[in-house]
């Protein structure tokens, strides 16, 4: 994705404060623009790329469905979806309802699991156990 130099820098930002912004390094930012997932605004006189704001919360986004799973091709996807927003492929509809469903799942077992712990360290006394229990 080439692009052109661009002379008003304030309304962009530099690929360092991206990646600082987006906890991710300027390696990864660097491969996810050079794959198509994020479009580069523009370029610095001194060839520095430059994003528009909005990419540091799509990074973020890509980082959570990577996080998912979900190969690049369907990310890609996604994010061309929804920047436009309308999808038009099934197999892609089909494909977030099922990370939807998953995503669902996850959280109840997550719950489950908060419970668990809550419940457990509601009975034990000063980290140390329970005063009537026996040692096995």
């Amino acid at each position: 994705m080439e692009s052109q130099a661009v002379d008003d820098s304030s309304e962009w930002i530099r690929i360092g404060a991206v990646a600082q912004q987006a906890g991710m390094s300027i390696k990864t930012i660097r491969f996810y623009s050079d794959e198509g997932l994020v479009p580069v605004a523009g370029r610095t006189q001194g060839g520095y790329r430059l994003y528009h704001q909005h990419v540091v919360e799509e990074l973020q986004l890509i980082q959570n469905l990577r996080g998912l799973g979900l190969p690049l091709g369907t990310i890609r996807s996604y994010l061309a979806a929804k920047r436009e927003g309308a999808c038009h492929c099934e197999q892609l509809k089909q494909s977030m309802r099922e990370q939807k469903q998953a995503i669902h799942q996850k959280i109840a077992v997550l719950q489950n699991l908060q419970q668990e712990l809550s419940e457990t360290m509601e009975g034990w006394v000063n980290c140390g156990g329970r005063l009537d229990a026996k040692l096995m």
